[in-house]
């Protein structure tokens, strides 16, 4: 059994079951995720005992933006939204008095856990998760309900993820205005399906807001009925006008995560075997062991950028070489010639895009021409809720 599967059979045993108020299959997702996805013992405990020491909101303010995650690249597209927006982070991190100081209020929530999952008909595996998500989703209720949080709109980074989800509830249950953030390409995936389903599958928010029409038609009918796609557009900032890209004869290869790795080493031997010279860009997941594979090639180079976007917005490159990533609609905004590599396994459908194989001449796969016939994938951003 997949981890997806398995992770849908938890949340399952949670459908149309909530706490005050707050619905328990959709606010613990991306924790059930987590445990299914990413387990580890620190996760459990982590979950179990954590010290839920709240948020430092201020009394009323017109807008609240809130932000799971400090990865570089997020933090600049929320500005990218929202240049002056006073960005809340809403990560727990308890130090470890913190921590143990927690751990009486904690066993009374594992004990309201086991009590309430008492009568859900389940393996010792899947009650140990269910156990450890509803402690901390109890935990978490009980510490907002207390607060006062004064607001006319509230705005989720992600409200998939994490407290953002028990925050856009908050905020629902007081009847403010939320939305969720898109913070990649959103679409159906072919093969073995990752944890990102979380992004649309778990939508808290009453309104997603989406970049183009291409992620509304790939998404609608798979985020929950309770919210909405508003076709938002990209932030205004962000959409690139009057490019003035140098012409490089380099070839840019966008890599994608971990689970990848093995075609990863495919497309890269191949590529040492071209005429041409590479500006390497991996994932994150896979950084260290791509540096290792192209450390003996004098054709290839690592990208040092910060932001994709830095880079795709300084060449206009002789090709851009992705697969299995969604950073290849992001090159096909900036008006790069991009070139899908056929892997061993395709994680979204193609949506016109030129196609290569191990084996063909990249020279001649550089001239041919894409079959795209509309980019909807980023559309000018639309309107401001600011």
């Amino acid at each position: 059994m997949g981890e997806y599967v398995r992770y849908k059979k938890l949340k399952s045993y949670l459908s149309g079951c909530e706490y005050r108020g707050y619905p328990l299959e959709l606010v613990l997702g991306s924790y059930l995720g987590m445990m299914t996805w990413k387990p580890s013992g620190f996760v459990y405990i982590n979950y179990l005992f954590l010290n839920v020491n709240f948020f430092n909101f201020p009394s009323s303010q017109s807008v609240i933006n809130t932000c799971s995650t400090s990865r570089e690249g997020y933090i600049s597209l929320i500005k990218g939204y929202f240049p002056d927006a006073d960005l809340q982070c809403v990560r727990l991190v308890n130090s470890k008095w913190e921590f143990f100081l927690g751990v009486p209020h904690s066993i009374y929530y594992f004990l309201k856990a086991v009590l309430f999952s008492v009568n859900i008909r389940c393996s010792i595996g899947e009650r140990v998760k269910l156990v450890v998500a509803l402690s901390l989703g109890f935990k978490v209720i009980d510490k907002l309900e207390q607060q006062v949080i004064e607001c006319d709109k509230y705005i989720a980074f992600n409200s998939s993820y994490l407290l953002e989800s028990f925050l856009s509830y908050y905020f629902r249950l007081r009847n403010v205005d939320t939305y969720s953030l898109q913070h990649g390409m959103y679409f159906s995936y072919c093969n073995e399906i990752p944890y990102d389903v979380i992004n649309y599958e778990n939508v808290c928010a009453e309104k997603l807001l989406v970049w183009g029409r291409y992620s509304i038609n790939e998404i609608q009918d798979k985020i929950p009925l309770s919210s909405r796609c508003l076709l938002f557009g990209y932030p205004e900032s962000y959409y690139p006008k009057d490019l003035t890209q140098k012409k490089s004869e380099k070839i840019l290869v966008l890599l994608p995560r971990d689970i990848y790795l093995s075609d990863i080493r495919v497309l890269l031997e191949y590529l040492g075997e071209c005429q041409f010279n590479f500006l390497i860009r991996p994932h994150p997941s896979v950084a260290e062991e791509v540096e290792v594979l192209i450390s003996t090639k004098d054709n290839f180079r690592l990208d040092k950028s910060p932001l994709l976007h830095s880079t795709l917005k300084s060449e206009l490159f002789k090709g851009v070489i992705a697969f299995n990533s969604t950073a290849v609609f992001e090159a096909k905004l900036y008006n790069q010639k991009v070139l899908m590599f056929k892997s061993s396994s395709t994680e979204f459908i193609n949506p016109g895009f030129v196609e290569f194989c191990i084996g063909e001449d990249l020279a001649d796969v550089l001239v041919k021409e894409s079959s795209l016939v509309k980019d909807d994938f980023f559309v000018p951003q639309v309107f401001s809720i600011q």
